[in-house]
This record gives C-alpha cells, structure tokens and sequence, in this order.
C-alpha cells in the first residue's frame, strides 16, 4: 500500500521556514524589474530591426530564468514584505487552524494594514513594475489582484472565525475597490474591470477574481440591495465568457488588448474563481451557463498542465518548467473542482501533484524551490527562496489540503 505524504509535517516545517524570515523575502518581480535589469531590457529594446530585437528578448528572459540564483546574489536584493503573501500566510493559518493561530494572524493582519495605500482600503505590488505597454506602475498604484487577495483573506478568516472585524475589513475593502478600479464599457452588455486605475489591459483572471469577490460581498451581505451590483457582475462575466466562447480557449488577456498565452496559475485563478462564483451567486447567474465553461476549462488545464509532472506551461517537445507556484495553483484545483472530475482524472493528478511536490521539497532548509526548468531531459534547479511567489502559496494549498481530507 502506498504511504501517504504527512502534510502537516510539510505545512509545520515550511511555516518555521516562514516566521524565521520574519515574513519577507524576494520575488521574481524583485529580480525583472530591478534597475540594473530594467536597464539591460531597455538597450535590448533600442534595437531597430524587429526580428532581432524579439529574439534577444528571449533569449535574455531566458538566460534570467536559467540562472535567477546567481542573478539573486549579483545584485544582492534586500528582503521586504510582499502583501499578497501575508494574505495567503494569514488564510492558510486561519484553514489550518484558527484557533490555534488566531494571534498570528492578527500579527499578519497588522502588517498587511500597515502596508495599505494612505487611509484607502486598497494595496499595491510591494515593488514598481512597468505593464504590457510599458505603463510605471509604482508602489502608490491601487492593484485589484493583490486588493483581491487581502480581501479574500479577510473573507476566508471571517467565514473561519465568525469574527465581526474580518466581516468589517472585507466590506471596507471591496467598496473601496469599487471606487478605485474602473472598468472598461467593451459593449452594451459588457465591461472588464481594470488590473489598475492607470492601465487599459484586459486581463481575464483580474476580470474574473473582482467579479468573485463582488459575489462574495454580495453574499455576505443579503439584506442590502446588490441589484446595481449584480448587473455589474453579469457584465463582466459576458466579457470573459465571450472571449473564452469566441477563442476556443482561456486567454490571458482579451480584446482590445490580446493575449492569447495560457499558464497554469492564471488558467486556475479564472477556474476557481468561476467555481466560487457558481456557489455563492444563490442561481442569480444561471442563465450564463457557468458550469459548462468551467468544465471546458478543466479539460485544457488536464490537457496542457499534467503530465509526468503538474507544469507552468504547455510542454514544449523540449522544454518545461516545473514550478511551485503552479503545483500550489493545481492543489487548489484538486481540492475545489474535485467534484467536477472523475475518478481516473482524480487518481492521476493526486500522483503528479505528490510527484512535483516531493521534487520541489528543500528537505534540509525546508522550503520549496521556485522552479525546475527541464530541457532536453537535464533539470536545471533555481532553488531560489519566494516568499510570496512559492511558499505563500504552497502553504495556502497545503492547509487547504488537510483542511479539504482529500489526503487521508
């Protein structure tokens, strides 16, 4: 008989890792947008001759992702919060155990407010970082992704604990996003919520989270009248829905700022997110037909991202990532659509996830590694230690692990 995996040994030993580093850590965007790189971008991006100039490009991403340890130590990065962690740390102590950590979170939680844009209830990314069309956005800038997390902390820990203050965060937190996060009008019976206030990109799992959210607020919330909400709701659903109908797929970003790629985590966050809001809607959205595009979405995630381990990206005849990031994502996905899969799809993620978990695992310092890029059936190793970006996340996914059963 197979032995099963102590996850709470897993979760026990990665939490000291955490609370040792006080909480902080690098990011991959402390690596892309430094300055010294940012610099090194902008010379390549100078060159005339298109051609050229995209496959420089890649090759220089590349050659960072190939070496982001050594990258890491040149440029001697400092430690610092990074606020999505905080709230997947506070939502994976309060699944684990509320009671036994409810100190901690408020700890966490403080934190998490100390770092909020002046009196407003919003965040933004711990670190300055430009957008697809070279757009700044600075530490100053309201970000609805990381705003999204925050305030599904708050939810997470108030559904837990039943604790009045958490229920007080979550609705100051998602009324003020819906003063500072416009949306795009993309037709009569469509909008798309902006990523930030300065940005005009079309992101579907941006889209898709703040509706999620709403839902969330509305369900919390029965007795005010949402009707204005739930147009808003339905609207942005028509947007994604549409795009996902008319591509055959489940882009990154729609029209009229296409972009066709599709990755593991991004893919996830749309799926548990439509997920959530089937649940939650009380059938106020059944004429959307939400569950037959959730299904289609949970083919092509087993189609592209599970393989002989769970993957970033689609494989590439000769290249692959594994990532820790991403198995964090298909954990979730186990565990929240686990209803919507059969017995033999259940069976064989179970394996792979198991597979890429103990292939990640730092058994001596006890955290994951960021990623394994496999070319050519070499595994290159970037054992770099993300704080938000891998372990956050695989600590969320492992307390929701033992939290759902599905282990034992």
């Amino acid at each position: 008989m197979k032995k099963m995996l102590d996850y709470k040994t897993y979760f026990m030993e990665l939490l000291n890792h955490v609370e040792e580093e006080n909480y902080k850590g690098i990011d991959p965007s402390s690596i892309k947008f430094n300055d010294r790189i940012i610099n090194l971008t902008n010379k390549v991006k100078r060159i005339k001759f298109k051609p050229i100039k995209k496959i420089i490009l890649y090759l220089f991403f590349q050659i960072q992702s190939f070496f982001n340890p050594s990258i890491v130590k040149k440029l001697d990065l400092n430690k610092q919060y990074f606020t999505k962690g905080l709230a997947l740390i506070s939502s994976a102590l309060a699944n684990f155990d509320y009671n036994l950590f409810k100190n901690k979170i408020e700890e966490i939680i403080e934190i998490i407010l100390s770092l909020k844009i002046g009196d407003e209830f919003v965040w933004a990314h711990n670190i300055d970082y430009y957008f697809n069309d070279d757009t700044k956005i600075t530490t100053s800038t309201p970000n609805l992704i990381t705003t999204y997390f925050v305030a599904n902390a708050f939810f997470e820990i108030y559904s837990l604990s039943k604790e009045e203050k958490y229920l007080n965060l979550f609705n100051k937190t998602v009324i003020t996003m819906l003063e500072k996060f416009p949306y795009d009008r993309y037709s009569e019976k469509s909008i798309c919520f902006m990523y930030t206030p300065n940005s005009n990109y079309h992101v579907h799992n941006a889209n898709i989270l703040f509706v999620e959210i709403l839902v969330k607020y509305i369900f919390l919330n029965k007795n005010e009248d949402n009707n204005n909400l739930i147009e808003l709701v339905r609207k942005a659903l028509n947007y994604s829905l549409e795009d996902f109908k008319n591509t055959h797929t489940f882009p990154y970003a729609g029209p009229p700022t296409r972009n066709f790629s599709v990755d593991n985590y991004h893919l996830g966050y749309v799926l548990r997110g439509l997920n959530n809001i089937i649940k939650l809607s009380n059938n106020y959205l059944d004429e959307l037909k939400l569950k037959e595009c959730l299904l289609k979405g949970i083919s092509l995630y087993f189609k592209y991202f599970v393989g002989n381990f769970v993957y970033k990206l689609k494989k590439k005849f000769f290249l692959s990532t594994v990532e820790s990031h991403s198995l964090a994502e298909a954990y979730l996905i186990y565990i929240e659509l686990n209803e919507y899969m059969d017995e033999k799809q259940k069976s064989r993620l179970l394996i792979k996830l198991e597979k890429t978990l103990k292939k990640l695992w730092d058994s001596k310092h006890k955290y994951f590694y960021n990623n394994i890029k496999i070319l050519f059936g070499l595994h290159f190793y970037d054992k770099t230690d993300m704080i938000r970006w891998s372990n956050s996340w695989m600590l969320y996914s492992i307390s929701k692990f033992i939290k759902s059963k599905l282990g034992n």
